[in-house]
């Protein structure tokens, strides 16, 4: 746990100035393996919730291509996936964006069969309470899938933390750290370290991201 608190304005005012249009996300259909275990079957006829959806290109893709029976991607500044909003109004109603803090999620418990996160629990004070959040609407039995840094990575750490995409709530999570807070949280977890370059290192100081794979123990 950190003592940092939530700057929610802090948050959607440095996002809101680094707004672009949408980028082509063809690419993610080679990079979402790496971190989402049974990929793409994983999505079939799923409800699925993404938190820190940023542009939501993630939701594009797997609305598109990977038949969930229902895609929200969530984000504390939606208007970041305006351009994703209006392809979702294109794919019967499988794709919807929404303003959402993952601290305090507004939707139903046991509504989700997943919920993914790419990278956006670094930029949430608070993990407990996220993980509590993501277990009370996810049903009995369902997973989170995400990928956040590898901050023993000492070059991706000072990158993440104080290069330009360091938003004002910006904290590290290390592989104990995200153990302890899904086990507590009623999971069962794994994170492995890797690189998308290079997935063959796995080394503690060298691979740059974490890959988590939890599921919420039924009952």
């Amino acid at each position: 746990m950190t003592g940092k608190s939530f700057d929610y304005l802090g948050e959607k005012a440095f996002f809101s100035d680094r707004i672009e249009e949408p980028a082509p996300y063809a690419w993610l259909a080679d990079d979402l393996p790496l971190w989402i275990d049974g990929f793409p079957e994983v999505f079939e006829g799923k409800r699925i919730l993404e938190i820190g959806a940023s542009e939501g290109l993630i939701g594009a893709l797997v609305a598109e291509r990977y038949s969930p029976a229902a895609y929200i991607a969530s984000d504390v500044v939606p208007w970041r996936m305006i351009g994703i909003a209006r392809k979702g109004a294109s794919l019967d109603a499988r794709l919807s964006v929404i303003a959402a803090n993952a601290l305090s999620l507004p939707h139903p418990a046991d509504t989700f069969d997943l919920v993914i996160c790419n990278g956006a629990l670094c930029h949430m004070p608070g993990l407990d309470v996220v993980v509590s959040e993501i277990a009370r609407v996810l049903r009995p039995g369902g997973s989170y899938l995400g990928r956040e840094p590898n901050f023993h990575n000492p070059l991706v750490a000072r990158k993440t933390l104080y290069g330009p995409w360091a938003s004002p709530n910006m904290v590290p999570v290390y592989p104990r750290q995200l153990k302890e807070a899904f086990q507590a949280g009623g999971f069962d977890v794994r994170v492995s370290l890797f690189w998308r370059r290079f997935p063959w290192v796995k080394g503690k100081y060298f691979a740059v991201s974490q890959k988590i794979a939890a599921r919420l123990t039924a009952g």
